[in-house]
């Protein structure tokens, strides 16, 4: 209500809460219905601001542009933004853009609180050189996953010592994305599993870790375990 500038980018929420983009939505929902949000904004340590950018984008509401503007409105218009310079206001986005969405971002928001699961360079704008994440500030979250995702991957999961492959990559590593020049290099084919195998690899994280870099950039693929 006293921030009406907020209403557009809340639109279609059920169609905006599954999968990876739900994110957005389910930290708006855990937010509005927790117990620590306070009605006295100077008792608030941090501002909330919720936004489905990523779902208006995609669903054909607004393009990009507009989505830009609709942003630009929108921190202007909230009350208690200039007084940190938006140090304790928290933005969320969560599709493999982050932030870059907001194409304006770094002129309107450099000091904000983004709560993104992409932390690397990893989107569809060749002409963003440096991943838009700011270790000091911003904080990782993990990717939404719907719940039917959950339950399944739990009634398929094995003991850690009886597992062949120790992660997989879940996502798309598609040619639009290397064509454009973005990823390790220009031919990896699209939607090729990769995966980092236990017996070759140390479980160690961060052998792990480097691993599965590996095995992205090098395409070193392997099969991935059949679950059935």
């Amino acid at each position: 209500e006293q921030v009406p500038q907020l209403k557009p980018l809340l639109q279609s929420q059920i169609y905006c809460s599954r999968g990876q983009w739900g994110t957005d939505v389910q930290l708006h929902d855990f937010f509005v219905t927790s117990n620590i949000q306070t009605d006295d904004p100077s008792e608030a340590d941090f501002f909330f601001v919720p936004g489905y950018a990523i779902c208006v984008l995609e669903g054909n509401i607004y393009n990009l542009d507009e989505v830009d503007e609709l942003y630009k409105e929108l921190v202007v218009a909230l009350p208690y933004f200039n007084a940190s310079g938006g140090r304790d206001h928290i933005f969320v986005f969560g599709s493999g853009m982050a932030q870059s969405v907001f194409q304006s971002w770094e002129e309107y928001i450099p000091q904000a609180i983004v709560l993104t699961p992409e932390t690397e360079l990893f989107n569809d704008f060749a002409w963003v050189a440096i991943p838009p994440y700011r270790p000091f500030k911003d904080v990782v979250i993990p990717g939404s996953l719907d719940l039917i995702e959950v339950i399944k991957a739990l009634e398929k999961s094995k003991p850690l010592q009886e597992r062949r492959y120790l992660t997989a990559f879940f996502g798309r590593a598609d040619i639009a994305r290397a064509l454009l020049g973005i990823g390790c290099d220009s031919g990896f084919p699209p939607s090729e599993p990769y995966c980092v195998e236990v017996g070759r690899h140390s479980t160690h994280l961060s052998t792990a870790i480097s691993a599965l870099f590996e095995a992205l950039c090098v395409r070193q693929s392997c099969l991935s375990e059949q679950l059935s």
